[in-house]
């Protein structure tokens, strides 16, 4: 069960609750599951992070563009889960760690 929200935006279309803890995620290094069927010697691993029990690559995670809604500027990016709910991602300055944020509209 997610706590109080971050932070709630209301838009014209309806709100938006954010729910995260502010705290930093260290990055890590994984083979994905998708480069299993090569050869070890030819399996790269992937920048990723763990968050509520999953493993996110960076590559997966869609860039928040200067075009995207004011209320995601703050993020870089984002991964939607399906309509209306999802996850945000702040990268630290120094890009070895980010917070993550779960959305709901």
């Amino acid at each position: 069960m997610l706590k109080k929200p971050w932070k709630t935006i209301t838009q014209d279309n309806g709100t938006i609750n954010i729910y995260g803890n502010n705290h930093y995620i260290p990055l890590d290094y994984e083979v994905p599951e998708w480069n299993m069927d090569k050869p070890e010697e030819e399996r790269d691993q992937e920048t990723c992070f763990k968050y509520k029990g999953n493993t996110y690559f960076l590559s997966e995670i869609m860039r928040i563009e200067k075009s995207a809604p004011d209320w995601m500027q703050y993020f870089d990016g984002y991964d939607s889960h399906g309509y209306g709910f999802g996850i945000l991602v702040k990268l630290s300055d120094d890009n070895e760690a980010v917070k993550v944020y779960t959305y709901i509209s």
